[in-house]
């Protein structure tokens, strides 16, 4: 609060106690010293809720359902399918695309914004053509609908990998700790070739855990993993998509 206060002299800028909340972990968790709200269950920094559980569960479920709010009033409108991908695109992914910066989506988010888009889609629950194919690009037999579920995991994975092998980053916090559990899952798959000469964990968390299924469940090139986007990721898992028959 000093350090505050001495900006607040230097550039007319000051904290409004009033507004600001704090939230305590760990060795901290009894602490109440600060002229702020003091919260124990939940808070929110930059649109994402932080807490001691079940945080990335609840972020993603508000989130969600403005996703189910939003495709349910354009549903009103008598749109085309290609029009409809337009609005997904649009409408939900980039209302998603900044959590999944933060958080990867459970697997419950993940069915309830699958199932909000292909009743979008269609009008009802009743499915007529299999998911599968209609993620597919049209050359490929498929209306080109949008996986969100995968863009979303994607997105969080590359953002890890970023973090944990691109130099730039080598003077973040972040840095660190994603090396601390990700390096030697990227060296027993062979994706990257880093020191060992700096701390790191055999186990990994669940939030992190994650990217390593990710990686697992795909092949990727490990001469490209530094200059890996989110598009070209999605881009090589396209490739491999067989193509459908049409009827």
């Amino acid at each position: 609060m000093r350090i505050c206060d001495q900006f607040k002299l230097a550039s007319g800028a000051k904290v409004n106690h009033g507004k600001s909340e704090a939230m305590f972990f760990g060795n901290w968790a009894d602490r109440s010293f600060v002229p702020f709200t003091v919260r124990s269950d939940y808070l929110k920094v930059m649109m994402n809720w932080f807490a001691k559980a079940r945080t990335c569960t609840k972020t993603w479920e508000e989130r969600v359902a403005g996703v189910q709010h939003k495709l349910s009033m354009w549903e009103q409108r008598s749109l085309s399918i290609v029009v409809k991908n337009v609005v997904i695109r649009c409408e939900a992914l980039m209302l998603l695309l900044y959590v999944a910066q933060v958080w990867p989506i459970p697997r419950s988010c993940t069915v309830a914004v699958t199932g909000a888009i292909f009743r979008f889609i269609w009008g009802s629950k009743m499915d007529r053509v299999r998911r599968d194919t209609m993620f597919k690009p049209l050359d490929k037999g498929g209306k080109n609908v949008p996986n969100v579920a995968l863009i979303l995991m994607t997105t969080f994975v590359r953002g890890c990998i970023k973090l944990c092998v691109e130099l730039q980053y080598a003077n973040s916090k972040c840095h660190y700790v994603l090396r601390f559990y990700l390096c030697p899952v990227l060296r027993r798959m062979d994706l990257v070739t880093l020191p060992q000469n700096a701390p790191s964990s055999w186990t990994v968390p669940y939030h992190l855990s994650v990217v390593e299924q990710f990686l697992h469940r795909n092949t990727f090139d490990h001469r490209s993993i530094r200059q890996w986007s989110a598009r070209n990721v999605l881009k090589s898992l396209r490739e491999k998509e067989m193509v459908d028959s049409v009827g």
